[in-house]
């Protein structure tokens, strides 16, 4: 009989956060007065030079002056002309650049919405996004109708794109709604679009603070549609407390938006077990909720009832990632027993690729 060796049964799982500053105008004003920000932003104002790893949105009817002072040069932006009459200015008069670096991008989301030079006397005005000169205040027209220096929605420019520039009418969803419903054993959720353009899928998300996001599901878009499209997920272990749901929105460039939060408050009555997928073909991904903060004990049994995999854990630790692709092909049974004596078993497959 050959004997199995394993080497690396288990690695505790990563939960990636996405941690993003947000700054949202309270009223029109300059990128460097606190009164255009407001007192309600915990961020205060967004900075003018450096990693920035922030979301600027500028809500419908605000103008936004940037620095009248210098140029400015950030890194990690998503700049968001939210709305009619939303408006980015550039300030001073000998003409300044703003030089976007890193994963920066600029969406412009309501046809009124829109960008424009400044009243410089002496220069121009310039976005640099992904290295490259995206607008330039002498010259550009979006759309051709425009005036000079005038950049009007729809429109965005990505740095993740091969060419950055300025596109009419390319944000890739239009999310419509986004409900989140406690069903007793589980959570449900659904969203509709009205408009897909080269959407590529959706990444659930779920979190315990609003802080800190782990990816718990994945559901494919539609692509290019103009037409109502409905989708549905559903948490089958969701944390007992608070839990925070939302959608990451990904099209076929890589760029994408987040839709708003909804938090649900879910009480857990029973040892619950959730492991994927099944089959599983290199890892397994196993979630344990259960009342209480016992501790857990968590085996993985062959139907021959050898024990494979046997761990104990604290009750924190309930997101856990099993590495199977040194077991045989075939059938075995995750069981998880916690200190009070509840006990839950599951099936699964492994079938190695």
């Amino acid at each position: 009989m050959k004997h199995l060796v394993l080497f690396t049964l288990f690695t505790a799982i990563t939960v990636v956060s996405y941690s993003q500053n947000i700054y949202t105008t309270a009223q029109s004003g300059s990128w460097t007065s606190n009164a255009t920000w407001g007192v309600s932003n915990p961020s205060g104002r967004p900075p003018t030079s450096g990693n920035c790893n922030c979301k600027i949105v500028i809500k419908a009817g605000h103008e936004l002056t940037t620095s009248s002072s210098s140029s400015m040069t950030i890194s990690n932006v998503w700049l968001v002309l939210d709305g009619p009459n939303s408006v980015l200015k550039f300030g001073g008069f000998l003409g300044n650049d703003l030089t976007l670096n890193g994963t920066s991008k600029i969406d412009i989301q309501d046809p009124d919405a829109r960008i424009i030079p400044g009243d410089n006397l002496f220069g121009s005005n310039v976005i640099n996004l992904g290295g490259q000169s995206i607008y330039n205040s002498s010259s550009t027209r979006i759309p051709s109708t425009a005036p000079v220096g005038t950049v009007q929605g729809l429109a965005s420019a990505s740095s993740q794109r091969a060419s950055p520039q300025f596109q009419a009418g390319i944000l890739p969803v239009k999310l419509t709604n986004f409900v989140a419903v406690n069903k007793g054993q589980g959570v449900s959720l659904s969203w509709t679009t009205s408009t897909e353009i080269n959407s590529s899928h959706f990444e659930i998300e779920r979190s315990s603070d609003s802080k800190l996001w782990s990816t718990i599901g994945k559901v494919a878009a539609s692509g290019n549609v103009s037409v109502e499209k409905k989708y549905s997920f559903s948490d089958g272990a969701p944390s007992n407390g608070s839990n925070y749901y939302r959608l990451k929105i990904v099209d076929i460039d890589a760029q994408f938006e987040y839709s708003p939060i909804k938090t649900i408050s879910f009480t857990v009555s029973s040892l619950s077990l959730v492991a994927g997928p099944n089959p599983a073909t290199s890892t397994l991904n196993v979630t344990v909720n259960q009342p209480g903060d016992d501790s857990y004990r968590l085996r993985l049994i062959n139907r021959a009832g050898q024990v494979m995999f046997d761990q104990k854990y604290a009750a924190s630790s309930n997101r856990i990632q099993l590495n199977v692709s040194g077991y045989t092909d075939g059938t075995y049974f995750l069981e998880v027993t916690n200190a009070s004596g509840l006990r839950q078993l599951n099936k699964v497959m492994i079938v190695r690729k």
